[in-house]
């Protein structure tokens, strides 16, 4: 059982069952036993769909939305970014043991290579996104400063 704290410091366990997998393949249409999909593997999924990701962790801790007395309104107030990260690096850690205790060491294998695959992905985006900004933000100075671009009131439509 791996756990993760919200906006509202409330821990949240995250615990990988054979009822939670049938759950979340019932709910979510995604077969976390089906790790080595070559069409589409779950844990490629969940990294490439934020919903997904979010409606998986929502089956997982569904009984202590209930314990915890929070509305379905009120559920995603709690999952800014940060808790959103935090709940899906301990879902992920929990998938990888889920297999690793069941001596599946070759599925273990696919998700940890997977998951670091899609960290360094994210690593060179993250190092590239300041520089693409400040290249962005020159370019409309420079245009701005050159005359090149309209008005904020040549851009508003008349009454």
């Amino acid at each position: 059982m791996k756990t993760f704290q919200d906006n509202q410091n409330r821990t949240w366990e995250i615990s990988l069952t054979i009822g939670a997998i049938d759950r979340i393949n019932a709910k979510c249409g995604i077969d976390l036993l089906d790790v080595e999909n070559e069409k589409q593997p779950p844990i490629s999924l969940l990294i490439a769909d934020t919903r997904k990701m979010m409606e998986t962790l929502l089956c997982l801790i569904e009984r202590q939305i209930e314990k915890f007395e929070i509305t379905a309104d009120e559920i995603g107030d709690v999952f800014d970014g940060k808790v959103l990260q935090a709940a899906t690096i301990a879902f992920f850690a929990e998938y990888a043991d889920f297999f690793l205790q069941t001596g599946q060491v070759e599925k273990v294998a696919a998700i940890s290579e997977t998951m670091t695959s899609s960290a360094r992905i994210r690593q060179a985006v993250a190092e590239r996104i300041p520089e693409k900004i400040a290249a962005i933000t020159s370019d409309l100075i420079s245009e701005r400063l050159s005359g090149n671009t309209p008005e904020a009131s040549e851009l508003t439509p008349e009454a």
